[in-house]
């Protein structure tokens, strides 16, 4: 049977679990007896500061959600008869009428005189805005309620963008500059867009702020560039050198780099160590140093996860945590890996039974490390804030706060959390093998297909990256790069 705080396995009819010392009970033991472990919501997490943290994402990365706040019309004006007036009101309203009188008489002839130009200018923008009409397209929803929501056709009502990705508005693909434009991977935070390239002269890394509209080329080594991350200015990288006589990367680090000006910073890495997989959200730092297991060496390898907590400057503090000592993947054929971080929570893939853990996903509170099994069939999470986007049937979003669960697509996959929505790819109805890349909202579920063929499925393509307002992926011989725009 399985522990209902921890999810892991423990021995038949053990009053307590041996791994967290959590109490089962009878009735506990009694739920728990089946052969397939129960999917246990994480903890409330009340009071952590999610709110405010700065948004970003990937495809196993994280975008806090911001606060949501509601925004409703003004108040009517009280309705009612006006009160009486006394005489000396009276008099007073009649002199102030003589006056309007007099304004009008004087100013109307000004009024003629000027309508003809008037006119004139009306037409000309008139003329103009028809020759380059606006676009009328408009993001495919899942539903067409309009139950609750208000509409107004004052022209002079301010605009009141809805959730990014869950409301109305589109997704427009906008430019990027040459040097990025023929990109191998993308990460990105509301700041940045960080593309790793491949030129002539071998891999490189170059950065854009969305503020200025600044490209910046990053410093790296002369061996292999990967494990793309982006925080806030802060870009994360691998990187190593290839040894062909052993078959083996050596030398491997993670560096880090804030952007405009650097330093660049060796945060991770030491000779003999097989680093990789870095990930960088608020103020922790982690990555893996894997080895293949011993149990099935030829088949998996064990991935434990480390991190560091940095200070408000981004320095590491003290010695490195193991967060997770057991995680195991799968080595054979295309087979993947994910496990994702946000600013308080961790979450992996668990491919073998070990120490207790069956396989599954998992996810990890990182204010208390208590762990929680999210279920044997739950695969590629993608955390974003206290969201967790995975598929499991379908693709789903698990609000980690407040224990909502609700299906996105039925067909999703390998997808990214963002805010208020998640990119994803899709198999295309009709077609053997064929996949394309969509977004579609939480709640509303708004939804615009990005990509109408993915030239490689999901397995074999660049993972998606996606920020508060922002979808970056390459695909084929460029990158495509979308921004949305409330309507």
């Amino acid at each position: 049977m399985f522990c209902e705080k921890c999810g892991r396995r423990v021995t038949g009819g053990a009053l307590k679990c041996e791994h967290c010392g959590a109490s089962l009970g009878a009735a506990g033991a009694e739920r728990m007896s089946g052969g397939r472990p129960p999917l246990v919501p994480p903890p409330s997490g009340e009071g952590r500061p999610v709110a405010h943290i700065p948004a970003k994402g990937r495809t196993v990365g994280s975008v806090p959600q911001p606060s949501r706040m509601s925004h409703y019309p003004p108040p009517p004006s009280p309705g009612g008869r006006p009160p009486r007036r006394g005489s000396q009101g009276l008099w007073a309203l009649f002199a102030v009428a003589i006056v309007l009188l007099l304004v009008v008489a004087v100013s109307v002839p000004l009024v003629l005189a000027g309508r003809s130009e008037s006119q004139e200018i009306a037409e000309s923008t008139t003329s103009s805005s028809l020759a380059n009409p606006p676009s009328t397209e408009r993001p495919r929803r899942t539903t067409t309620s309009t139950e609750g929501l208000e509409t107004t056709t004052s022209t002079n009502a301010p605009v009141i963008a809805g959730p990014p990705g869950d409301s109305q508005g589109v997704w427009v693909e906008t430019e990027v500059p040459d040097v990025i434009s023929r990109a191998v991977a993308a990460a990105m935070s509301d700041e940045v867009l960080a593309v790793q390239v491949q030129t002539e002269d071998g891999p490189g890394l170059r950065a854009r702020l969305f503020a200025t509209g600044e490209t910046f080329e990053i410093p790296v080594g002369s061996g292999d560039v990967g494990g793309l991350d982006v925080d806030g200015t802060t870009v994360l990288w691998w990187e190593g050198s290839y040894e062909e006589e052993t078959s083996s990367y050596v030398d491997q680090h993670v560096y880090a780099y804030r952007l405009p000006e650097g330093p660049r910073m060796d945060v991770a890495g030491a000779p003999g160590r097989n680093v990789g997989y870095p990930q960088l959200a608020g103020p922790w730092l982690t990555w893996v140093e894997g080895e293949p297991w011993e149990e099935a060496p030829d088949e998996y390898w064990r991935m434990p996860i480390l991190g560091y907590l940095l200070d408000p400057q981004g320095e590491p503090v003290g010695e490195p945590n193991v967060l997770v000592p057991s995680a195991i993947t799968s080595i054979i054929g295309d087979a993947g890996w994910t496990y994702t971080l946000s600013h308080t929570f961790l979450a992996w893939e668990q491919a073998a039974e070990v120490d207790g853990f069956i396989p599954g996903t998992y996810v990890m509170d990182l204010g208390t490390l208590e762990t929680r099994l999210l279920g044997p069939e739950a695969w590629r999470p993608s955390l974003c804030g206290e969201h967790l986007v995975y598929q499991d049937g379908g693709l789903v979003v698990l609000d980690l706060l407040s224990k909502e669960r609700l299906e996105i697509d039925v067909r999703g996959d390998f997808a990214v959390a963002a805010p208020t929505f998640a990119a994803y790819f899709r198999p295309v109805e009709g077609t053997a093998g064929e996949y394309e890349i969509a977004a579609r909202g939480y709640e509303g579920h708004y939804e615009q297909v990005l990509l109408e063929r993915a030239p490689s499925p999901p397995w074999l393509s660049a993972p998606i990256s996606a920020s508060a307002t922002h979808i970056a992926f390459p695909a084929g011989e460029r990158l495509y790069l979308f921004e949305w725009q409330p309507q």
